[in-house]
Order: C-alpha cells, then structure tokens, then sequence
C-alpha cells in the first residue's frame, strides 16, 4: 500500500504495527485495506514519535 514503509506481525498476540507516511495514507485507508486482506480491525493506537 502507498504510505507505508513497515510492518510487523506477532502471531502470539494476534496484533501487527504498520508504520505509515501520514502524507500518503491514512488511518482509515489502512483499515479498509486490512479488512480486504480478510483480517479484523480490533481497535488502532497512534502512537507519537
């Protein structure tokens, strides 16, 4: 996906980071595009540099 430049998935927990350009994605663009993967959006963090 344009944006983002890493991401990190932990199985164990069932969770993954994404780390995105803000000036070319967005949150809700990211959800939508891990809903189309066939994965469930629980909830999102920002967190700050």
């Amino acid at each position: 996906m344009p944006g983002v430049f890493a991401y990190m998935v932990d199985l164990r927990t069932n969770s993954a980071t994404v780390l995105f350009d803000p000036t070319r994605a967005d949150v809700p663009d990211l959800q939508e595009a891990v809903r189309l993967a066939g994965f469930r959006v629980r909830s999102v963090r920002e967190l700050s540099e």
